[in-house]
């Protein structure tokens, strides 16, 4: 999952590639583990996972001066101040199981889900 963001609120999305046999499959346990984030939370173990890929992806991720200028300019856009890039990560260290699952029963709307599918379906 991911989502896009802008200056209001943006997109939250999940995407995934399947067979298109398996398409009903992966909707249904898409929205299960939509709905147990929303009525039960993530476990500490999930946000710790969760961080850990957030900051090491972002540390791949700029590897070129390409991706670092790229970067500064979004932390620019955003009032972020220059040295965002240093200070990201203590953000991301520093977010709460409660907050995450706070977010989650605000935000999510198991009851609300749009879906979208690019190929063939229904899956035969």
């Amino acid at each position: 999952s991911s989502f896009h963001a802008s200056t209001g609120a943006g997109p939250w999305y999940v995407s995934l590639g399947v067979n298109p046999k398996n398409a009903d499959k992966a909707m249904a346990l898409v929205r299960q583990e939509i709905v147990r984030m929303h009525d039960t939370g993530v476990t500490a173990q999930e946000v710790a996972d969760a961080i850990a890929f957030i900051t090491g992806a972002r540390a791949i991720a700029l590897n070129t001066n390409e991706a670092i200028s790229g970067a500064l300019q979004d932390a620019e856009y955003f009032n972020l101040g220059l040295d965002y890039l240093e200070q990201e990560n203590r953000h991301y260290y520093a977010v709460t199981r409660a907050q995450v699952n706070a977010a989650a029963r605000t935000y999510l709307r198991p009851d609300a889900l749009v879906v979208s599918i690019a190929g063939p379906y229904p899956a035969k």
